[in-house]
């Protein structure tokens, strides 16, 4: 008889156990769920902005021109622009304050460099252009705007090519080579008699002078704080002789 009653209360235990555990599994799941999951401090549950539209594109947030309103499975995201960019909510991304009406942009238009407008006065994009009077940089225009770039070391800018090139193709910003030396006079005729001269300017040299005797030619110094005179043929004072 008290095996018979073990047995009935095995079986109604045993009987009893799916009911517990599945109301057990489902207290379980209703406290995971009850609290919906952490979002960071920017974004906000149950905003109006977002109960037609859930995961919405960027809109404009009102009167604030650095950050912008999203909707992300409901909930009302703020995010921010760029440094130095402002929401522009006619193309629904950050762009530059002067293209945006009321940050930035109005009335007074930026500045755009003249190289960088067209005939009409539109801003423009440009390929490379010289620089005037430097062979090392160049200049390049976008949207109305000149920024300058510097060629890599041994290059220089190729106006005819716009790009950067080697020296020797581009005229004017090669290397420069020397004067050719100016072979002094000689003091032979054309039938290889020697002559004998009067004084004969040296040139580019001020203080001294050339003169031929007996066919060969000698370099004489003028006397100290005086310079050739090649109209006089004599050493004279500087300030009589132009360029010394």
């Amino acid at each position: 008889m008290l095996k018979l009653v073990i047995f009935v209360v095995f079986v109604a235990y045993v009987a009893a156990s799916p009911a517990v555990k599945s109301d057990a599994l489902s207290a379980g799941t209703e406290k995971r769920w009850s609290k919906p999951p952490t979002l960071e401090d920017d974004c906000e549950a149950g905003a109006t902005q977002c109960a037609a539209n859930p995961s919405s594109d960027p809109f404009v947030k009102p009167g604030d021109c650095t950050h912008f309103y999203q909707c992300s499975n409901g909930y009302l995201c703020t995010m921010d622009c760029p440094d130095d960019l402002v929401f522009n909510p006619e193309i629904k991304v950050c762009d530059w304050p002067w293209n945006v009406t009321n940050c930035g942009g109005g009335p007074s238009p930026p500045y755009y460099d003249p190289d960088c407008l067209s005939p009409g006065g539109i801003p423009i994009s440009r390929l490379p252009f010289a620089k005037p009077g430097d062979c090392d940089s160049y200049y390049k225009c976008w949207r109305g705007h000149r920024f300058e770039f510097d060629c890599p070391l041994w290059f220089v800018f190729n106006p005819k090519t716009g790009c950067c090139d080697w020296p020797i193709k581009v005229p004017g910003c090669g290397p420069t080579l020397p004067p050719k030396p100016v072979p002094p006079p000689s003091c032979t005729d054309k039938n290889g008699k020697p002559l004998s001269t009067g004084p004969m300017a040296k040139p580019g040299d001020c203080n001294n002078f050339y003169q031929c005797g007996a066919g060969i030619l000698y370099t004489m110094p003028c006397a100290p704080g005086t310079v050739f005179n090649p109209d006089k043929k004599s050493c004279d004072w500087p300030y009589n002789v132009p360029g010394c």
